[in-house]
């Protein structure tokens, strides 16, 4: 290493710490990886592979990511079965006397995944240690993102019995990662099973980790018990040697999240219906046969879940059904009371959900564009508007009738203006960005043709329609039309990215600037601001769409179209809109809020008497930078993480309670 460069030696001795985990170091605004890292990363995720000088004759590989959206490639990575180490600038260039300071802050693998972008709420995300002596075997798995840790002993009349009961227990809560001591391996098949069957990654501890003594130590510091015996283990040794490893390997990789662990769930074999590997496949318990797809399961039938506990609460139900008849009356009761007691059901459910959800009506049937759904049916349910959701009405003498009806019925019709023939498979705007980037276009006609068809139909029906997303300078000038002819039954939207962010913005391949209509340029942003001041935009909204990390990785060219937006619509729009001076605070929030009540003809969006309490209450002078972490969203797509603004939420209130506070 003596040849190596200063900064390149700092890499090497990092990279020891952790040999079997690949290192993303941070540079700047990047991730960068070295050496076979890089190169076996690149081939995995399809990025470039690129040299620096390293201080020796030849450069060496490198392949990075930038820093604001590493996630999605680290949850990539983690999904096929691979160890990330993080490795943070721990000062600045301006602080640092002479190299920069850096140390891994963290280490991901499958079974310690946290964020949740990277994980599906409807189930656990289980890391399990097995300890094996004879014939018997200490087990446990832990969830380190919601706390829960349950442990139990199996004994078996055999290696090969023994073998077969963790098969099934492993089956049972399917974990991610599992750490094993070096008998273990005298179950032969064992990691062949769970390489084929469960797709998990196996690592063999040192047997050091799992001496008695020092396991004790860790479980009663941990769990806060002066005995193992006010714990309920200390006549489990094979259990104290499994969450005693566990403990130590957490610490060893993670800075946060061991202090959710504060419980020892213990269980036995015997409070649960016994399943074997083929029983529960063959009843397609959570997973069909022929699919392996939650769809057409027994899951899928029941789960009407409305929380991510009660989605992996049903899933444990039925994964380890009871057998202790008290235990099952008891739950039936429960059950009994909730379908009896109408009142207390749905006020549990609003309570859950904390919000009003209005779920429009599709214009068509199945959304097709073929024949018209039953809109007075659906008016009389009591729909609140009419919406193709993400794709217009491309047959015109069909779009026309459901306007026609639409006036009739007194009801609005939200469209998103698209000409999806025209718009091919383009993913950005279509101009010299687009080029660069080799990424096919989107022009402005895609959505100009089909605004300028819906605001003739809506002048020729008087029909209420209202624009969504709009984002060129050709609809700016038809609402500027609409405007000037008084059609007040037309309305139109912007959403903060489209009149902030341009193509230009786009500087890489990133999908996390993929959205539906895309960016367009500084004159349509102009335009865009032209309109909102005007009053030629009534509405600001949001177009949130929240994806999962896979969703939103790789190439613009295949990501899934959108961002998230209700997490920064006001700070976003405060920060550009009235800060500079192009509207009054009374605009914004007359944008936000009430104009969006009138067009859907809600009492809600101003605080009167009489009228329901939603509030949402912004500290203006709050300068604070986006953080896509804190997100309360599961989604963390959004190309504004790390900017500056002003305007914090602290509290959104529903009905007159508290339903988020951020204070």
């Amino acid at each position: 290493m003596g040849d190596l460069s200063p900064m390149m030696k700092q890499y090497f001795q990092i990279k020891e710490q952790n040999p079997d985990t690949l290192l993303f170091f941070r540079l700047g605004d990047f991730y960068e990886l070295f050496f076979d890292d890089a190169k076996l990363v690149s081939a995995e995720l399809e990025l470039t592979l690129t040299g620096r000088d390293c201080g020796q004759a030849e450069r060496a590989p490198m392949c990075g990511v930038p820093y604001h959206s590493a996630e999605s490639y680290i949850a990539r990575l983690v999904a096929k079965g691979y160890k990330v180490a993080i490795c943070e600038q721990l000062e600045t260039p301006a602080q640092a006397k002479g190299l920069v300071k850096r140390d891994i802050v963290r280490v991901i693998t499958p079974g310690t995944v946290m964020e949740s972008s990277m994980l599906d709420e409807a189930k656990n995300n289980f890391i399990c240690t097995v300890c094996v002596e004879k014939n018997e075997a200490g087990i446990c798995f832990a969830d380190i993102s919601t706390g829960e840790l349950h442990a139990t002993t199996l004994k078996g009349n055999s290696l090969a019995d023994l073998e077969l009961q963790l098969k099934n227990e492993l089956m049972r809560f399917s974990p991610r990662e599992i750490l094993i001591n070096s008998q273990t391996l005298e179950l032969k098949n064992l990691p062949k099973f769970l390489r084929e069957k469960l797709s998990t990654l196996l690592e063999c501890l040192e047997d050091s980790k799992f001496t008695y003594d020092t396991c004790e130590a860790a479980v009663r510091h941990q769990f806060n018990g002066d005995t193992t015996q006010a714990l309920h283990v200390d006549d489990k040794p094979l259990v104290i040697k499994c969450i005693g490893a566990l403990l130590d390997y957490l610490k060893r990789t993670q800075r946060n999240g061991m202090e959710r662990m504060n419980r020892i769930m213990l269980y036995t074999n015997a409070q649960y219906m016994h399943l074997d590997m083929n029983a529960r496949r063959n009843l397609e318990l959570t997973e069909t046969m022929r699919n392996k797809e939650k769809r057409g399961s027994l899951l899928w039938v029941l789960d009407k879940t409305k929380t991510p506990m009660g989605k992996r609460l049903i899933r444990t139900w039925l994964e380890r059904p009871l057998v202790n008849p008290v235990q099952i009356k008891k739950r039936q009761f429960a059950v009994d009371e909730l379908m009896r007691n109408i009142p207390l059901s749905d006020g549990i459910t609003e309570q859950l959900s904390g919000i009003h959800v209005l779920q429009a009506g599709a214009i068509t049937q199945g959304e097709k564009g073929e024949q018209l759904s039953d809109i007075e049916g659906m008016v009389k349910a009591g729909i609140p508007a009419l919406s193709e959701d993400g794709k217009s009405v491309m047959n015109t003498r069909l779009c026309k009738e459901a306007m026609e009806v639409a006036k009739e019925l007194n009801v609005p019709i939200f469209a998103h203006c698209e000409d999806i023939d025209l718009r091919g498979d383009g993913c950005m705007n279509d101009d010299e960005n687009a080029k660069r980037l080799g990424l096919p276009g989107i022009c402005n006609a895609v959505e100009d043709v089909i605004a300028a068809r819906d605001i003739l139909l809506a002048r020729e029906t008087g029909a209420k329609l209202h624009l969504c997303h709009c984002s060129t300078e050709g609809v700016a000038k038809m609402m500027e039309i609409v405007k000037e002819e008084g059609l007040d039954n037309i309305t139109a939207e912007v959403c903060p990215h489209h009149f902030i962010l341009t193509s230009d913005d786009i500087k890489c391949d990133d999908p996390n600037y993929k959205m539906n209509p895309p960016l367009r340029t500084k004159k349509d942003v102009d335009a865009l601001i032209r309109g909102l001041k005007d009053g030629s935009f009534k509405v600001i909204s949001t177009d949130h769409a929240p994806h999962a990390v896979p969703e939103k990785t790789g190439s613009i060219r295949n990501a899934a179209f959108g961002i998230v937006g209700i997490e920064t619509s006001f700070a976003l729009s405060y920060t550009a809109l009235v800060e500079t001076g192009i509207l009054t605070i009374s605009q914004l929030i007359e944008k936000m809020s009430w104009n969006p009540a009138q067009i859907l003809g809600s009492d809600r969006g101003t605080i009167q008497k009489g009228h329901p309490a939603d509030i949402v209450i912004a500290d203006i002078g709050h300068e604070y930078k986006i953080d896509k972490n804190e997100f309360a969203s599961k989604g963390r797509n959004t190309p504004f993480d790390g900017w500056k603004v002003k305007g914090k939420i602290l509290y959104t209130i529903c009905d007159g309670k508290v339903v988020y506070q951020n204070v």
